[in-house]
């Protein structure tokens, strides 16, 4: 898995340079350097880089376009994995305001998501 890191974080600045960070396939290789740094377990990493395609996404795409929440299901993932349960707690919320937003709060997305928040407050300390 590191010789694939390594190939694709060789590439990136590349091809962002040549296509831009809205292009799919730049962010199609942070998706993919996320998935490896999840693979070797370094969850601090794959957070950081979820959060960099998070803002990327939102930025190119609009801060309530549906591609948001797979990348924040993603962040969430990883801190959860890292035992951040505050920011996974904070990720998660974020997918669930912009599926409510886009498809309703009684779609079945919407309500998949509120149930994993539920399950993270179990863990997360209370918000001030």
């Amino acid at each position: 898995w590191e010789a694939a890191e390594a190939s694709y974080l060789r590439a990136l600045p590349a091809v962002e340079e040549a296509r831009g960070c809205s292009d799919g396939r730049v962010l199609d290789l942070w998706t993919e350097v996320v998935a490896l740094r999840m693979k070797t377990c370094r969850y601090e990493l794959a957070a950081a880089d979820s959060e960099h395609v998070l803002n990327m996404l939102s930025l190119t795409r609009g801060p309530s376009s549906a591609e948001l929440i797979p990348a924040a299901e993603r962040l969430a993932k990883a801190h959860v994995l890292g035992r951040r349960w505050p920011a996974a707690r904070d990720a998660l919320a974020t997918a669930h305001t912009i599926s409510a937003g886009r498809y309703g709060a009684d779609h079945r997305d919407t309500l998949r998501i509120a149930d994993v928040l539920r399950s993270l407050e179990k863990y997360a300390p209370p918000r001030l």
